[in-house]
């Protein structure tokens, strides 16, 4: 649930930085696509790295 909200969010802002790039607000269009990029990538960096860390964490976790 976690990665998937992660993508939700990712997807989510990257409407919104389409539309701000269609209707020219705040940041030229390369600022937009900059950001849109270091978020795709950030996210899936994000996917790759939270399952491990999940499952490194139970285990260093004593068991009850």
């Amino acid at each position: 649930m976690i990665i998937s909200s992660a993508w939700g969010l990712t997807f989510t802002i990257n409407a919104i930085l389409a539309w701000g790039k269609m209707e020219k607000l705040i940041l030229p269009e390369l600022g937009y696509e900059i950001i849109s990029y270091f978020l795709l990538i950030t996210t899936s960096g994000f996917t790759s790295w939270y399952p491990d860390h999940v499952q490194k964490k139970i285990k260093n976790t004593p068991h009850r």
